[in-house]
């Protein structure tokens, strides 16, 4: 099974719905969309293809998203010790962070994210934040 993997530092991003004002629609994120798809696109452009595996796919596809979340620097050592990659319970939802990194990749690693056919995604603590992303075809 071959496949690619794609790391992001920093905290992950939530989706936001769009939004309006007065009679014009936008998107409060596009500037953190097209920013995670050029450095998608840049790290692609980098490395040649692995066994024929040329983006954008239009094939069933298999993703891991891990979703590291910094812990805040106001926890205790002791409390950072214990929840240090335990599961992260709170807002924002996994969904939504799943939702902003589909849609950021779309004609870059997927031609759109209906191929994506398996998924899987946990979000954890940890001491920084990180996104990690596996497709696999």
């Amino acid at each position: 099974m071959t496949g690619i993997k794609l790391e992001f530092e920093g905290d992950p991003i939530p989706w936001q719905r769009a939004r309006r004002n007065k009679n014009i629609y936008f998107d409060p994120q596009f500037k953190a969309k097209k920013n995670i798809g050029w450095l998608a696109q840049s790290f692609i452009d980098i490395y040649p293809p692995i066994q024929n595996w040329l983006p954008p796919l239009s094939k069933a596809l298999r993703v891991n998203f891990s979703f590291f979340i910094a812990m805040p620097k106001s926890w205790s050592k002791k409390k950072r010790l214990i929840k240090e990659y335990s599961y992260h319970d709170q807002t924002p939802d996994l969904s939504n962070f799943v939702k902003f990194y589909e849609d950021c990749l779309n004609n870059i690693l997927w031609v759109d994210d209906c191929y994506i056919s398996e998924l899987s995604a946990t979000k954890r603590w940890a001491d920084s934040g990180k996104t990690i992303i596996e497709v696999l075809i």
